[in-house]
C-alpha cells in the first residue's frame, strides 16, 4: 500500500508527574485512576499513534498495559505495539483500518514500567476521532494503483532490449496488427519475438485476444529492420470494449465488497471469495469449443464465465487496482492421476511477504453445480504449491512464510 503514514506523539513520563505534549491536546477531566485528554483535530483512517517516554520500559508490561478501545462499544480495537528500545517510544499501529466518523479511547494503564521497575503515576485515556468518509480520497482508502495498461508511445527506434520490450508492449496494449522497428546494434539473443512471453506474463491485463505474432527481418551491418504482424481472435473495436467493461466491473466491485476499515488481508480474502461465488469454470474447455473470452479477465468479471487464465488476470487486475501487488503466474497443474495441463494462478503481497493463492482451484467443479468456496490454495507457501503445481522458479519471488495463510490465519 502506498499512503503517507500520519504519525501523532503523546510523551509520557515515568516516576515522575505525569506530562503529556502535543499541539493539539487537551485534557478535559480527570478521575482517580486516570489523567483524561482528548485530540482536537480528526485523524485519518491510517495514522499511526507514537508515544515517548522519557525512561526506557520493560517492555513485557505494554501488552496488557496499551489498549485501543471503541469508545461506543467499549470493545478493543486490535494494534500492533512496536517498542523501539534505542529512542524509547512505542508505536501503536492498526491492523486494519480504523473506521470513518468514530471515537476512540487510547487506554495507558499504570502497570507500564521502566525497566527499573517505575510506574506511571496516573494513567492515561486519551481520545481521538476518525475523519469523515468524505475528507478521504480513492488511494487514501485502497493505496496508489499498481496496475499498468496504459503506455506511452516509445517509437521504433530501438536502441535497447528495453526499448523493444515497451516497443511490442505498446503495440499489443493498443491492438495494433503491424509495426516496423529500427534497431541499432541488432544481435539475435536480445531481439528475439519470445520476448512477448514476458510481456504477457508481467502485463496479463493487455491480452483480450492475442493469437501470435510473426516477422520479416532486415539486416545491414549491425542495423536491423524487423516489420513484425500481431494477430488477433478478435477485431480491435471488441477487445477495446472488452477491456472496457472489464474496467467498469473492477471499479464495481471494489466498491461493493471492499471496506474502508478493511486489511490488505481482507481485501484480498474478499475478492477471492467474490470471484469464487460469481462465476463458473467454464467447462466448454472440455469438447473444445471454448470462446477466446474465457480465457481473459473479461470472461470472469463480466460474462461470469472462464477458466485459470481468467481467474488469475481477474485477480490480478482488482488486486492491482487497490494497491496489492498481485503477479500473474504461469505454469503447469498436476492431477490427481498425475496428468499435467498449463495453469495459471498468483502470487499475492500481503505486509512485505509474499503468497501463492489459486483463485480457480478454490472454485471447483461439482456433479451438483453445488457452489462451493474454498481455501485450501489461499496464501499458501511454494512447499505447499509444489504438491501439485509446477512453474519456474527464477521468474517469481520467493513464497515462504504462513502468517496470512487462511486456515492459520483464522485458527
Amino acid at each position: 500500500m502506498k499512503f503517507k503514514i500520519k504519525r501523532y506523539t503523546l510523551i509520557l513520563l515515568l516516576g515522575i508527574i505525569l506530562g503529556i505534549t502535543f499541539g493539539s491536546i487537551r485534557a478535559f477531566a480527570t478521575d482517580d485512576t486516570y489523567r483524561v485528554l482528548s485530540y482536537s483535530e480528526k485523524v485519518d483512517i491510517n495514522k499511526e499513534w507514537k508515544i515517548n517516554f522519557n525512561k526506557t520500559l520493560d517492555e513485557s508490561t505494554l501488552k496488557n498495559n496499551i489498549k485501543v478501545l471503541e469508545k461506543d462499544s467499549g470493545r478493543e480495537f486490535p494494534v500492533r505495539i512496536q517498542y523501539n528500545v534505542k529512542d524509547k517510544f512505542v508505536n501503536l499501529k492498526p491492523v486494519s483500518k480504523l473506521k470513518f466518523n468514530s471515537e476512540y479511547i487510547i487506554v495507558v494503564k499504570e502497570g507500564v514500567k521502566s525497566s527499573e521497575g517505575k510506574r506511571l503515576l496516573r494513567g492515561v485515556k486519551f481520545s481521538f476521532q476518525t475523519k469523515n468518509l468524505d475528507n478521504h480520497c480513492d488511494k487514501e482508502l485502497n493505496g496508489e494503483s499498481l496496475l499498468k495498461e496504459e503506455f506511452d508511445d516509445p517509437g521504433n527506434n530501438i536502441n535497447s532490449k528495453e526499448d523493444f520490450y515497451n516497443a511490442l508492449r505498446y503495440s499489443m496494449a493498443t491492438f495494433k496488427t503491424k509495426i516496423t522497428l529500427n534497431i541499432n546494434n541488432y544481435n539475435s539473443k536480445d531481439y528475439s519475438l519470445y520476448i512477448i512471453n514476458d510481456i504477457l506474463r508481467e502485463n496479463p491485463t493487455i491480452d483480450y485476444g492475442y493469437k501470435g505474432v510473426s516477422g520479416k527481418l532486415g539486416i545491414s551491418g549491425k542495423k536491423a529492420i524487423m516489420n513484425i504482424e500481431l494477430e488477433y481472435f478478435y477485431p480491435k473495436e471488441k477487445m477495446e470494449y472488452m477491456k472496457k467493461k472489464a474496467k467498469e466491473k473492477t471499479d464495481y466491485i471494489i466498491k461493493t465488497v471492499i471496506k474502508d476499515y478493511m486489511s490488505d488481508y481482507e481485501k484480498e480474502l474478499a475478492v477471492h471469495d467474490y470471484l469464487v461465488k460469481n462465476s463458473s469454470y467454464d467447462r466448454r474447455v472440455f469438447s473444445g469449443n471454448i470462446p477466446q473470452e474465457s480465457y481473459t479477465d473479461y470472461g470472469i468479471l463480466v460474462k461470469g464465465v472462464g477458466v485459470c487464465e481468467g481467474y488469475a488476470k481477474a485477480m490480478y487486475r482488482i488486486l492491482n487496482s487497490i494497491g496489492i501487488e498481485t503477479l500473474f503466474v504461469t505454469g503447469q497443474g498436476v492431477g490427481h492421476n498425475g496428468s499435467v495441463e498449463p495453469h495459471a494462478w498468483n502470487i499475492v503481497k500481503i505486509d512485505g511477504e509474499y503468497y501463492q493463492v489459486d483463485v480457480t482451484w478454490d472454485n471447483p467443479l461439482t456433479s451438483n453445480e453445488r457452489k462451493e468456496i474454498l481455501h485450501d490454495y489461499f496464501n499458501i507457501t511454494d512447499a505447499k504449491m509444489r504438491k501439485d503445481h509446477r512453474w519456474d522458479d527464477s521468474l517469481y519471488p520467493k513464497c515462504n512464510k504462513e502468517r496470512y495463510n487462511f486456515k492459520k490465519f483464522v485458527a
